[in-house]
């Protein structure tokens, strides 16, 4: 099959990220939105990262968090997970951030009971 290039304008800023268009079909797909808002979608996606990162920590430890090991957890490509965080220590800290809130919630409620 021929392959016909781009069409012009905002889609043809985007050829590799796409896919090339063959005799009127795409031969990569466009990221599917999960949510009202790409805002949503991308918190969404955040999350999703997060628990990822939380689960390897828990059951593989530091040394297994890669980018690789939170894409195939979650089944987004290691180039969209870094488009979320740029380093190992980014996530971490995120996950810190994320977590130390419902820690010290959990304590909270544990030095009511007493």
């Amino acid at each position: 099959m021929a392959e016909l290039p781009a069409a012009a304008g905002t889609f043809g800023r985007f050829p590799r990220r796409y896919g090339t268009i063959r005799a009127g079909r795409s031969t990569g797909a466009m990221p599917r939105i999960n949510a009202a808002t790409v805002a949503e979608h991308r918190a969404q996606q955040r999350l999703a990262l997060l628990a990822a990162a939380r689960d390897v920590l828990l059951e593989e430890g530091y040394a297994a968090l890669s980018f690789a090991a939170l894409a195939n957890r979650t089944g987004l490509a290691r180039p969209t997970v870094y488009s979320y965080f740029t380093t190992k220590d980014d996530i971490v800290l995120a996950l810190c951030e994320a977590e130390l809130p419902l820690v010290a919630a959990d304590l909270d409620g544990l030095g009511s009971v007493h």
